[in-house]
């Protein structure tokens, strides 16, 4: 059984992954009319987890993207497998209690894609040449559209 679960090991995204159709729905809600700027959408994700997953894709300028798209039940899922673990916690291992509370903060900041956008953009600046910063030249930063 191990070997048939070692798939899951990200060597397969599209084996996590939802059907394009599902992804084109939530960037539809998600973006609006904006969804209609992305072309040539690949369907076999580079990227599949419980939470998402990654699509190559062009955008109507001929830019190369790369979207991230979030299961709209993820984080119901998460607070519900986190309120259960609580509840674990404060009856047998109540010691640990604040170790899973601050997981649980980890864990909501990968929900949070503008915060994530605006991260990349400060590691951006901070990788930027002239950044005084000795790995600048080997070190490529993507760029948030």
């Amino acid at each position: 059984w191990t070997e048939a679960l070692r798939q899951l090991q990200g060597e397969h995204p599209e084996l996590l992954a939802r059907p394009l159709d599902d992804v084109w729905d939530v960037l539809d809600r998600d973006l609006g009319p904006l969804a209609s700027d992305l072309k040539d959408l690949l369907p076999t994700p580079v990227g599949a987890a419980a939470t998402g997953q990654v699509h190559r894709a062009r955008l109507e300028d001929g830019r190369e993207v790369v979207v991230k798209v979030q299961y709209p039940e993820a984080q119901r899922l998460y607070r519900q497998d986190f309120a259960n673990i609580k509840i674990f916690c404060r009856l047998l291992q109540p010691e640990h209690l604040s170790y899973i509370e601050e997981l649980e903060r980890q864990f909501y900041t990968e929900f949070d894609f503008r915060r994530e956008a605006a991260d990349l953009e400060e590691i951006s600046r901070n990788f930027a040449k002239g950044s005084g910063n000795p790995f600048a030249d080997r070190v490529r930063v993507p760029e948030p559209v």
